[in-house]
This record gives structure tokens, sequence and C-alpha cells, in this order.
């Protein structure tokens, strides 16, 4: 098992350095899409070259409805984010907890057309929706909250998003997953 961090605004160098040191080994952070915060290319660069494997996430739409052509636009559009960045590897983040079923498929079918990889992040109702998608792998955002009551397993996960916290979220993944 692997551990790792996401975050809309990218670390400071040092706080990357200290991070990686305290063996933290993936991070996330915003590529497009509807993302609070967009990293640049220096702020990529600084989280890889402090010795993260880094996770870009593109933030797909807050509004039900969004069909098949979008996710098609949007899924190119990472594409080309992630070939500037020289990278494979692409989360749709659709942890809302909407399921837009067309949307996602599309975009699934525009990353693998392009030779790279998509991972799913969503809610549990998302991932349990669009499993068999076309995504490499799921990564669960759910966490338990002080009283809640587990009452089923989540769905399966290759990466899982496990606690919020004030500068950044906490990950962890199998050890097969492909950055």
């Amino acid at each position: 098992m692997r551990w790792g961090l996401d975050s809309a605004y990218p670390p400071s160098w040092s706080r990357a350095q200290a991070w990686f040191n305290d063996g933290w080994s993936f991070f996330g952070g915003y590529i497009g899409g509807d993302a609070l915060n967009v990293w640049t290319n220096a702020d990529w660069a600084r989280v890889t070259a402090a010795g993260f494997q880094p996770l870009p996430i593109w933030v797909g739409p807050t509004a039900l409805g969004p069909g098949r052509d979008m996710g098609v636009a949007d899924g190119n559009a990472a594409l080309t984010r992630l070939q500037e960045l020289n990278l494979s590897t692409v989360a749709l983040d659709l942890e809302n907890s909407l399921a837009p079923i067309e949307y996602a498929r599309g975009f699934a079918d525009a990353i693998n057309a392009g030779s790279a990889r998509a991972i799913l992040y969503g809610a549990p109702r998302t991932l349990l929706e669009l499993v068999g998608q076309g995504f490499a792998h799921w990564w669960l955002a759910s966490w338990p909250t002080k009283g809640q009551r587990v009452t089923a397993a989540p769905p399966d996960w290759s990466l899982w998003q496990y606690a919020t916290g004030p500068e950044a979220d906490f990950n962890c993944c199998v050890d097969d997953v492909i950055f």
C-alpha cells in the first residue's frame, strides 16, 4: 500500500519536501474542468522534483445532464494537458455524487483513445453506477465521520481518500496503481 495527498493548491517547495520525507509518495492536483484552482506547469514540476508521483485531476461538471459529447470534449482537453505535462494518467473527479454516465463514458473513451489511463474519483454511489465504464482504477472519496454507523463496505477501490485535512486530503492506494 502507498500513501498520498491531494490538494486544490500546490505545496511550497519546502512543504513538498517535508511531506515526501514523511513517507507520502503521490500527490494529486488539478489540471482543469470545474476545478477550484488549476495547477501550473511549475507547480507540477515542484511536486515531482520533490519525489512525488503526480496524480492529475480533471473536475467533472457540477450540474446534471452533461452528455457524451461534453465528456469527449473534456477528455480531449485533459489529454492535451497530460501531454503538455508529459503524464499519462488522469483522475476524473465526480465526487459530488453525480453520476453522469454518458459524460463519464465519453471522457474515458477520449482518454483511452489517446493511449492514456483514466481513474474515476467519486463517492460510493458514483463508483457503483459507473463500474465497467472504461476506467483503469477507482478512487473512492468517502470517510466515516465520528459517530457515523457504517452499514456496508464501500465499493471496490484502487485508491481511497480516507480523510480530509487543513492543507491536503489523505489517500492510500494499492501497490499496482500506475500513475
